[in-house]
């Protein structure tokens, strides 16, 4: 069931509960582990981002102090096995925490990042990948101290917690399912856009059949974050720094569509079909105009966000599965993309949000020159981008620009994608 959200209230005291509580078990790890409490700083320093939003699980033995603590913060069951039971909260992304039934002496703590090769060379640890490239999850045992194991993991799959072995077929069949969503038709004008996002629901269909919906939502959302990153310079700016430690964008809650009310339907059907399905809507009132529809694949996936002009109607219902006739004159979100074009098209993600060290990275983007702005959702200014002189003509044309309008946006470019920060 859909939770409502016309005030956009972000953060809970469950929510600051769960995020406690992860660095309350992070913080003994690093007490106990020397290379932990090395890469903390490191993070810190180099990334500004906290060692706990790096991590994608906890394991510890099951105790039912244990038990209560994560129930208390919110903590929710979503995984069992023979010997495990798997915590995760449902408004504190991407990390889980597993509980051991058999009686051990040893935890273990695993990272999150986008290659393990990259990662173990950028850090100069020579060890053992367990699991064949490209699989749902492979992972590498980067210490070992007092108890504490340290893995550094790579995952494609929410669900996987084991390395597996694939054949070369399956990999190579991932290698291609990748650059064909990667070189799908993006840069289309007026009614191709139609055919172009039809292709896409075709193509998102393509993807699960041959490799399923855990590697096919993995393809699309590593892909939509390196389209975003080509033209976002403070994307650019933090990927450098998360790059000096071969982290890649794990670090990474959301990702933010925006689409025209005509091709909101087709845009809700492309991530149902990579397995994403509807969690809230939200309402950000008169004064903006529209709507937030929010999708969740998995806690340990980042969120998908669809922005699109809602009315005051429209927008205190649930609008997740309504199909939108095309306004006369169309809104913000609507005028964002006729000017830029769909997210899921030319434009690219509105805004990818990430977990950081808020206050450092405030102060280093401002030193950089990147202006952040915002109250509950922070962001980056958007940057300000070259406009494209056939889709400002076709505004022109469609009447929806006056002649003064269009040589403003062609001199003076429009606002495009931002950098979002979660705060914790």
């Amino acid at each position: 069931m859909l939770k409502v959200q016309v005030e956009n209230s972000i953060l809970s005291k469950k929510w600051y509960s769960s995020s406690h509580l992860i660095q309350k078990y992070v913080a003994d790890f690093v007490r106990r582990n020397a290379f932990l409490s090395f890469f903390e700083e490191e993070l810190k320093t180099k990334t500004a981002t906290f060692l706990y939003q790096w991590v994608d699980s906890i394991e510890m033995g099951a105790t039912d102090a244990l038990r209560a603590e994560l129930a208390e913060a919110g903590f929710m069951r979503s995984g069992q096995s023979a010997t495990t039971t798997s915590y995760t909260h449902p408004d504190f992304p991407l990390s889980s925490v597993i509980l051991k039934e058999e009686t051990t002496p040893f935890c273990s703590i695993s990272l999150r990042v986008n290659s393990l090769g990259d990662f173990l060379m950028s850090n100069t640890i020579h060890t053992w990948i367990d699991g064949s490239p490209f699989s749902p999850f492979r992972r590498a045992c980067i210490s070992k101290e007092n108890g504490i194991f340290v893995y550094a993991i790579e995952r494609r799959a929410p669900f996987a917690q084991k390395p597996g072995a694939q054949d070369v077929n399956a990999m190579s069949r991932y290698v291609q399912c990748y650059e064909q969503y990667q070189t799908r038709a993006r840069k289309v004008y007026g009614q191709e856009e139609q055919d172009a996002l039809r292709n896409a629901l075709f193509l998102a269909e393509d993807l699960v059949q041959d490799i399923g919906q855990d590697a096919a939502a993995s393809v699309v959302l590593r892909s939509e974050v390196q389209y975003w990153l080509r033209k976002n310079y403070a994307g650019q700016f933090q990927n450098a720094r998360q790059e000096a430690l071969g982290l890649g964008w794990q670090n990474v809650t959301s990702l933010t569509f925006r689409t025209s009310r005509v091709y909101f339907a087709d845009t809700v059907r492309f991530f149902e079909i990579l397995g994403f399905h509807p969690i809230h809507y939200s309402w950000q009132g008169s004064n903006v105009g529209f709507g937030t529809l929010t999708m969740e694949y998995h806690p340990n996936f980042p969120r998908i966000q669809i922005e699109v002009d809602l009315s005051q109607e429209e927008g205190q219902q649930n609008f997740a599965d309504r199909t939108l006739e095309e306004w006369g004159r169309p809104g913000q979100i609507g005028f964002w993309c006729g000017v830029n074009g769909q997210s899921l098209l030319g434009a690219g993600v509105a805004r990818v949000t990430i977990l950081s060290n808020f206050e450092e990275m405030e102060q280093k983007f401002a030193a950089e020159g990147f202006a952040v702005g915002g109250n509950e959702n922070v962001h980056t200014n958007p940057e300000m981008w070259h406009t494209d002189p056939e889709r400002v003509q076709l505004l022109f044309e469609s009447k929806l620009i006056t002649r003064e309008k269009k040589e403003e946006l062609l001199s003076n470019g429009f606002e495009g994608s931002t950098l979002g920060f979660f705060l914790t």
